[in-house]
């Protein structure tokens, strides 16, 4: 599957069932700067082959994962290196790269595990 896309296209899965990652989708659909991304649900068959593809396991995960060039990035990795495709000054926040992996995926952890409480979850995805 993975090979049928342009070596320029990056793969975004993410929580359908989290309005705060729907928001997020459509915020980056709105800001990237041509189509670089293919956004696909985590609970859609597209999303098992990827996981079974590159040995991910995605009920455990709880992160939105990107897949650029063949690598696997998660959490706040993840997060950071999306804003390098978007317009405008977001593309500022990957310097954020620079803070160590453990205390950048903290915060993260810290946000996705209440991500339902504070933002609510959907039962389908409105994307």
């Amino acid at each position: 599957m993975i090979k049928l896309l342009p070596n320029n296209q990056n793969i975004l899965i993410y929580d359908s069932h989290c309005k705060l990652c729907q928001w997020l989708i459509r915020f980056l659909k709105r800001y990237e700067r041509r189509t670089s991304f293919t956004y696909v649900s985590n609970n859609s068959q597209e999303a098992q082959g990827l996981a079974n593809d590159y040995g991910l396991d995605l009920d455990s995960l709880n992160s939105v994962i990107l897949i650029s060039n063949g690598r696997v990035y998660t959490k706040s990795t993840a997060a950071l290196r999306v804003t390098i495709y978007l317009k405008g000054g977001w593309p500022l926040l990957s310097l954020l790269l620079v803070f160590p992996r453990p205390l950048r995926d903290y915060v993260y952890g810290v946000i996705a595990r209440n991500r339902y409480r504070w933002f609510g979850r959907c039962e389908s995805c409105s994307i």
